[in-house]
């Protein structure tokens, strides 16, 4: 246990190397421990080696189902790697575990919408925004699937949260004053522009 925890603590500092030896050396004694197996695969994943690093996860998730982190892990790093038809069972069930999970929720409408699920994505960004009303980048996210639905009034108002939250959002005014624009609102899209 120490050894695991001694392990945490140099993957959470970002010495991955350390990280991956104390790992490593724990699944040497105990090749299912799960949580070994687990961050081993976060560490490779984070090392560029994601086939390793999430067969290493799914591992860990077969031997121990029940446990919400590794999904997530899985998720975010399959996601990141582009291979979305493999990461939606996986953060669908993650959602399903935790409906309250901001990062999960966030994982899965980026997901739909690079699988061009925009719907799926807007409902799903809808969520996230009611999970955390006070960031900004989730107004944003949700403004752009919103605008790919030709939603534009919803979009305008969710880019308009985003700037009243963070006021030097630069995409988000650029994204607002062109869809101003786009709308015929001339002197609203100035107003953008120059902010």
């Amino acid at each position: 246990m120490q050894q695991l925890k001694f392990g945490m603590r140099e993957l959470e500092s970002g010495n991955l190397d350390t990280a991956e030896q104390v790992f490593r050396s724990i699944l040497e004694v105990n090749s299912s421990e799960i949580h070994s197996l687990h961050f081993l695969g976060v560490v490779l994943c984070q090392k560029g080696d994601v086939a390793t690093g999430a067969a290493l996860i799914e591992k860990s998730i077969s031997i121990d189902s029940s446990r919400f982190s590794p999904l997530l892990n899985l998720g975010r790093f399959l996601v990141n790697g582009k291979q979305y038809m493999r990461a939606r069972p996986i953060l669908q069930e993650a959602v399903k575990r935790d409906g309250k999970s901001y990062a999960a929720w966030n994982l899965l409408a980026q997901l739909y919408f690079h699988q061009d699920d925009i719907s799926r994505a807007a409902i799903a960004a809808r969520k996230v925004c009611a999970l955390a009303p006070e960031v900004p980048e989730a107004y944003f996210d949700l403004g752009v699937y919103l605008s790919a639905l030709e939603e534009y009034e919803d979009a305008i108002d969710a880019y308009k949260r985003a700037v009243a939250l963070k006021s030097d959002y630069l995409e988000a005014w650029v994204n607002l004053a062109n869809l101003w624009k786009a709308n015929g609102k001339v002197n609203e899209a100035m107003s953008a522009y120059q902010n």
